[in-house]
């Protein structure tokens, strides 16, 4: 069960590093922004973006985990 639950694992991990390749290969922005309203995943050019418009390279990336109102996103609508 064990080696079963690692082979998933590593599966579950190769599949995370091409889709997030996929997406940064991508240079439009690109996010997901969870039903809480937050997001929860950003492409690469998503990030720059962010960490441009904030000016601090203190901002989690791509604001991930924050609201698109509080990164100055004004257009956002639900």
């Amino acid at each position: 069960m064990c080696q079963r639950n690692e082979a998933l694992t590593e599966r579950l991990r190769a599949s995370e590093a091409e889709q997030t390749m996929l997406l940064d290969a991508i240079t439009a922005l690109v996010s997901f922004i969870s039903a809480d309203e937050r997001y929860g995943r950003v492409n690469k050019a998503h990030e720059e973006r962010v960490r441009a418009f904030a000016g601090d390279a203190r901002t989690p990336v791509g604001g991930i985990g924050q609201p698109p109102t509080d990164l100055g996103t004004t257009r956002w609508r639900r």
